[in-house]
């Protein structure tokens, strides 16, 4: 008996969905762009000046993927060369409790608590997640005790640290990775030979980390 290919979709494989085609905020560079653009369909010379602009712009962020697709690849062969992302999740996916009952009316100005969720990807040896509760600042501190819980249990699977380059990779959020502490943590850690050394890659702020939030 023939059964259309989506009802089969839907029975076998109900978790699974399509994604959204634009699940995170889009780069306010390249809405700049596109506004521009679009508004000038009358003036040619300012135009073309847009889209030249807007695709230098666009191959700025593809090189800033492929210097770090280059060095994930690398980490992927367990070589001396770890390169690792850590960041945090969105809050508004993390409301707790979750049941059904709480779509009714009654619930619906119900004040829900927000999980911090933070992530830590190693490519080639683990993923690790945190959940914490909202009253736990997502600071410096809590980013710095996060990495090293990480480097400690990639330690305990036998890696030896002392001889590892670590890269690691996190956007321009000054709250979390990118700070005077955690610099000062990093720095400890090679100059007590704890690590071999340490890099960190910043990207600008159009850059997601999708591997980690998908």
């Amino acid at each position: 008996m023939w059964v259309h290919p989506a009802k089969v979709w839907l029975r076998e494989f109900p978790f699974l969905k399509f994604r959204a085609l634009q699940q995170h905020p889009e780069c306010s560079t390249c809405v700049r762009h596109k506004a521009l653009i679009q508004n000038l369909g009358r003036h040619v010379n300012a135009r073309k000046a847009q889209q030249e602009a807007y695709f230098a712009h666009l191959h700025s962020q593809y090189l800033d993927r492929l210097e770090y697709w280059s060095h994930r690849g690398v980490s992927r062969l367990r070589t001396a060369e770890l390169t690792l992302i850590c960041d945090g999740m969105d809050q508004s996916k993390f409301f707790y409790p979750r049941a059904a009952s709480l779509r009714a009316k009654e619930f619906a100005n119900f004040m829900r608590p927000k999980a911090h969720v933070i992530g830590c990807l190693l490519h080639g040896y683990a993923v690790h997640f945190a959940v914490t509760e909202p009253d736990l600042p997502k600071d410096a501190s809590t980013h710095i005790e996060f990495l090293a819980y990480s480097l400690t249990k990639l330690e305990q699977q036998g890696v030896v640290l002392r001889d590892l380059g670590v890269r690691l990779q996190c956007d321009n959020t000054t709250r979390e990775c990118k700070n005077n502490v955690m610099l000062a943590f990093l720095c400890a850690l090679v100059s007590k030979c704890n690590l071999d050394c340490f890099s960190v890659l910043l990207v600008r702020s159009a850059f997601v980390v999708q591997a980690l939030k998908r």
